[in-house]
């Protein structure tokens, strides 16, 4: 019974500060005063290139103090020649051409390092070829660093679709964002996404960039916030304001979006031991729920399940609020029973899986 209720206590005590970071997180607004390097990585990407290029090219951003870098990482079909066209297009882009794989480094670590070593900006952000930034991305970015910051998270939203798939895809960006900007309000951040994700360059090389973590073909954004935190002990914000929110394409269910939840979900072998521990409370109380049911007083369990209930759905209504998906929220009764076996199954094949 005991341990059932400190498993309780432990559990209730970590969604409620998540819902505090979301209520109290403030949205940055002030006008940017540091130069900015916006980096793309792209590989076989000509399908989404021209797109993104559009999105780009209406960055607003003061005169001189913005540059964007794509780089074509080993693309083999078109990729390379949109870029370099998309250079032409607007003075800020720069086209770089990655031929061969730096030995040492997997996945985009090394598009990403020879971008950062190339960059003017005092600030790096960080998208993805499927994704399409605003116009006042980079201002509502910068805008949150202040001359300690390390790094700013980012919230990645879906395009809009209809169907149950849609719903869960939705509920999980939202349920994702909630965790990933409680985190960073405590200092704390379990991970980040690539898609929309703000550093210093002096602090990417603090951290001697992706030494830790080269040879591991995923996770780019997840290590690097992982090291910062870690390494440098500069505080983290989320970015709150909806300029700055970053509009991602839509995946449908396939083999290719199956790939992606693995690699997205398959670090959990790589927490830091801050978050192994909180894992495992987490885990050892979902595992106790079943049992209590059977073995402890009705009211105890109940009890227990109520108030995880109202604090759980709550943190989704706080979230939904913040970075508006309220109706999102409500989706919470659809998906409560499967949401927290999906995240624990795809972790567990996605840490086992190895990738290229």
């Amino acid at each position: 019974m005991m341990s059932f209720t400190v498993l309780s206590l432990i559990y209730f005590v970590l969604i409620s500060l998540v819902i505090i970071a979301l209520v109290r997180e403030k949205s940055c607004e002030k006008e940017p005063t540091q130069s900015a390097t916006v980096i793309v990585c792209a590989r076989n990407e000509e399908d989404n290139i021209p797109g993104l290029v559009e999105s780009l090219k209406a960055l607003d951003y003061p005169e001189g103090m913005l540059e964007i870098f794509l780089v074509d990482d080993v693309s083999e079909d078109r990729t390379g020649e949109y870029i370099d066209a998309a250079q032409k297009e607007d003075p800020r882009i720069r086209a770089i051409h990655l031929h061969e794989k730096e030995e040492g480094f997997a996945g985009k670590k090394n598009a990403i390092t020879q971008a950062v070593g190339m960059a003017n900006g005092e600030i790096i952000l960080l998208t993805d070829a499927d994704c399409r930034p605003g116009p006042n991305w980079v201002k509502r970015m910068v805008a949150c660093f202040d001359e300690d910051t390390g790094m700013v998270l980012g919230f990645s939203p879906i395009e809009k679709a209809k169907g149950l798939f849609q719903h869960f895809l939705e509920f999980d960006c939202l349920a994702r964002v909630a965790i990933q900007a409680g985190g960073a309000f405590w200092n704390v951040p379990p991970y980040s996404t690539a898609r929309n994700l703000a550093f210093k360059r002096r602090v990417f090389f603090e951290v001697n960039g992706y030494e830790s973590s080269g040879k591991i073909a995923t996770g780019d954004d997840f290590f690097l916030t992982r090291d910062v935190w870690l390494k440098t002990h500069r505080p983290f914000r989320h970015a709150m304001h909806p300029e700055s929110f970053v509009m991602t394409k839509r995946d449908n269910f396939s083999k290719k979006y199956v790939r992606q939840q693995l690699r997205r979900n398959g670090t959990i072998f790589h927490l830091a031991p801050f978050y192994r521990v909180v894992g495992l409370f987490v885990l050892a109380y979902y595992v106790a729920i079943p049992i209590s049911i059977f073995t402890l007083p009705t009211r105890l369990w109940a009890g227990s399940l109520v108030i995880k209930t109202i604090l759980e759905w709550g943190g989704m209504i706080a979230a939904g609020k913040r970075f508006g998906y309220l109706n999102v929220s409500f989706l919470y009764p659809l998906f409560i029973l499967y949401y927290p076996l999906h995240v624990f199954v795809s972790s567990v094949i996605g840490s086992l899986k190895k990738y290229e």
